[in-house]
């Protein structure tokens, strides 16, 4: 997942963003993980979670989508909306009535994804300070 990140043109540095810490969240209690499998292969997963930093994770009902991944052999056919029905109707029969997610803004290909099948309730922009280039500013003040 990691390295699908970082592959990515909008990546940005990011502790959250390491093998490490990705195994760390799909390990934790609270996070339930789904795969898409073709002939015994996991091709694809998508995690949701009760956890989260958003105010719409207040409500019992809500479920956070963390992550879909589709290996790239597998994207363009549908593959990764038929998994997000399947997770949505699994959920629908636990009594979650609401998912939620939260994208990277700066990702076009998750942008155009995620607003096809949710709804946006919030524009909020928020940047993270990467020390590495407060160091290199510094050098030149």
């Amino acid at each position: 997942m990691a390295d699908h990140l970082q592959a990515s043109p909008t990546y940005y540095y990011g502790e959250e963003f390491t093998d490490e810490a990705y195994w760390e969240y799909i390990n934790d209690v609270n996070t339930r993980l789904f795969v898409a499998m073709y002939e015994g292969e996991i091709i694809g997963i998508l995690d949701v979670s009760c956890d989260g930093n958003c105010f719409a994770n207040s409500d019992k009902h809500t479920i956070n989508v963390g992550d879909l991944y589709l290996k790239s052999a597998y994207r363009g056919k549908n593959i990764a909306q038929e998994l997000l029905q399947y997770v949505s109707n699994v959920l629908k029969k636990e009594n979650y009535k609401r998912l939620w997610v939260e994208h990277g803004t700066t990702n076009p290909n998750a942008q155009r994804f995620w607003d096809r099948y949710f709804s946006r309730f919030t524009y909020t922009l928020t940047r993270n300070i990467d020390e590495r280039i407060v160091k290199q500013y510094r050098q030149f003040a």
